[in-house]
């Protein structure tokens, strides 16, 4: 098991070397926003992690309205992964995560009609290639 822990570890640690580099050129960490120039279904969820850590409540669920779930998924897979705690059998996860994905999916094209491009975290990344061409189309 400590060899599959760090696999994945080995795995994710690029991941985020290259996240981290890339926030300094594009200031953004997403990369579907920076590719495609649209945000993404998580847009505003570390913006949403802030504002509730300095006790903003109504800040944060204008930020991203999925905040407490996405906590409550990473603290499970932390706790299946890392502490090896096997807290819901594999076929009742499946279908939790199929549903978890709908649920976003939906809350995302929501926000996405609601808000989009005007209003913060739903505004397009103008630096994306997708965006310029966007923009020199419809002007």
């Amino acid at each position: 098991m400590k060899k599959q822990k760090l696999g994945v570890i080995l795995k994710i640690t690029p991941f985020l070397l290259i996240l981290y580099l890339q926030s300094f050129f594009t200031n953004s960490l997403c990369i579907f926003q920076i590719s495609i120039g649209l945000p993404c279904p998580g847009c505003g969820t570390f913006r949403s992690c802030v504002a509730l850590l300095q006790g903003n409540i109504k800040q944060s669920l204008s930020y991203h309205p999925l905040l407490g779930l996405t906590l409550l998924i990473v603290g499970y897979f932390f706790l299946k992964y890392f502490c090896e705690v096997e807290l819901i059998p594999k076929h009742v996860e499946n279908r939790l995560s199929v549903f978890f994905m709908i649920i976003y999916i939906l809350v995302f094209v929501i926000r996405l009609c609601k808000y989009f491009p005007n209003i913060e975290p739903m505004v397009p990344f103008q630096h994306s290639l997708w965006y310029l061409l966007y923009s020199k189309i419809t002007f």
